[in-house]
């Protein structure tokens, strides 16, 4: 049994050096063929600040139709989650704090928010260049 075993981890091992078996990463994630691994990601712009514990990022526009854009798809997003941020628009600027305050802390909600309104502000970005 032992040699069976052997020969079979030899076969599987052999198949996995070939990028046409089914197994092989390229053929799982086609989307990474040619890309330099391992993938780094990109660094949030999101600051963890204190008193109460929170997150924060300022957001830069170019125009006010992107302020907008912007400002409109986050209120419908904090209407739909019933999670809201305190935002302070200054000129082109604006300032985005969350948290959870029956915690007085960051939860998994402020963080999907976080990703949502990173999302939004590159649609705004690219939709008003």
């Amino acid at each position: 049994m032992k040699n069976n075993l052997n020969t079979m981890m030899s076969e599987y091992f052999s198949a996995a050096e070939s990028t046409s078996h089914p197994g092989h990463p390229s053929q799982i994630f086609p989307l990474l063929e040619g890309t330099e691994l391992p993938i780094s990601p990109s660094r949030s712009e999101w600051e963890l600040l204190k008193e109460p514990a929170r997150l924060g990022r300022l957001f830069d526009f170019k125009s006010r139709e992107q302020l907008k854009f912007f400002l409109e798809e986050i209120f419908e997003h904090e209407n739909m989650m019933g999670h809201e941020a305190k935002i302070t628009i200054e000129g082109n600027l604006v300032m985005v704090e969350i948290y959870t305050h029956d915690v007085n802390d960051v939860t998994e909600l402020d963080t999907e928010y976080a990703t949502t309104a990173d999302e939004i502000y590159k649609d705004a970005l690219s939709a008003y260049e």
